[in-house]
């Protein structure tokens, strides 16, 4: 494997357990109580989830591309507090997380850079967590209770 195919594969990796760990799975895994007037969040929120599965299966396919394997799942323990909580309150935590996704990815750009299909991969999925934040967001600053 040549140097830059192997930072692309490492780079590529530690974006791939990120978006594994991310609290947006977790949240969707355990059981946030939904009032009636959330529940259009909560369909928002499994669609965001659904759409960092996706992610995850593009970095899993880019690796096998590169001859890399993924490297172990990781879990963020501070996201279990969230089982039985109200959704809204775990939509700042949700934010903070996707924006440290965004930086995250935003710092492997270089590292991808000499690979054109890998660039772009990880520009559209940036793009696409930079969308989930603004809806994130929006969620936070709706007025339903």
């Amino acid at each position: 494997m040549l140097m830059a195919d192997y930072d692309t594969a490492k780079a590529v990796a530690a974006l791939r357990a990120e978006e594994g760990a991310s609290i947006l799975q977790n949240l969707v895994a355990s059981s946030a109580f939904v009032t009636y007037a959330r529940a259009r969040d909560a369909a928002a929120i499994r669609q965001m989830a659904e759409e960092e599965r996706m992610h995850q299966q593009w970095l899993d396919d880019l690796l096998d591309q590169l001859d890399a394997t993924p490297g172990p799942r990781r879990f963020r323990t501070h996201a279990g507090e969230l089982n039985y909580h109200r959704i809204e309150t775990a939509i700042p935590k949700l934010i903070a997380d996707k924006k440290h996704l965004i930086r995250l990815y935003e710092c492997a750009v270089p590292h991808v850079a000499d690979d054109p299909y890998a660039a772009r991969l990880i520009a559209d999925i940036t793009a696409r967590h930079r969308d989930h934040l603004r809806r994130l967001e929006e969620l936070q600053h709706s007025p339903r209770s």
